[in-house]
């Protein structure tokens, strides 16, 4: 077990595509995932330049596994809090 936090499959690919590429910008590569990517992996397409991500489960089937990522985007925009504040 890696015990890491950031260590999704997605991140390990495009890790090591970028390590055997010799590049940071795949324009014509595609991201498969299990599900909708959370923020962090839509963060690296975006940087990466990876045009295009097809994924199996959308948010709705993640949040019944409690993978509940959805409200990211309320916390970054300061309408939510997570939680370890209190």
């Amino acid at each position: 077990m890696d015990c890491d936090p950031i260590a999704h499959a997605e991140i390990a690919a495009i890790r090591m595509a970028s390590s055997m590429l010799g590049n940071t910008h795949m324009l014509q590569a595609t991201l498969y995932a299990s599900c909708k990517p959370c923020p962090m992996r839509l963060t690296a397409t975006h940087w990466t330049r990876i045009p295009r991500t097809v994924f199996a489960a959308p948010q709705e089937i993640a949040n019944r596994t409690g993978l509940t990522d959805g409200n990211i985007k309320g916390q970054l925009c300061g309408q939510i809090t997570s939680g370890l504040d209190n």
